[in-house]
């Protein structure tokens, strides 16, 4: 499942940058057994929402998975559908850039 293959460096990227700025979240359709199941199994230092209801339409989800990058204000800024190797200098330098961003 490529949201799986994603989640460490996703997990290891989260470790790298150490900012309080940055936050990392995991939204989720599964089901709870399936989800928790999966937690217990797997170290993922990383919230993990279950999207109970309709996501909002800015956060609409045309493949899995689906990545968001939101600012300072909760304004996507950069949206990927399909699986990254997020574990990259170039995803810390973008992130906190945009986290320095007033």
């Amino acid at each position: 499942m490529p949201c799986i293959e994603e989640m460490p460096g996703l997990i290891r990227l989260k470790a790298s940058l150490g900012d309080p700025q940055i936050v990392f979240a995991a939204i989720t359709a599964d089901e709870r057994p399936q989800v928790e199941d999966f937690l217990k199994k797997n170290k993922v230092d990383l919230p993990v929402y279950l999207s109970g209801s309709a996501v909002p339409h800015n956060l609409s989800v045309t493949g899995i998975p689906t990545s968001y990058i939101l600012n300072k204000d909760g304004a996507v800024v950069f949206r990927n559908v399909g699986p990254l190797n997020w574990n990259v200098e170039s995803a810390r330098i973008y992130l906190r850039n945009l986290a320095a961003q007033k």
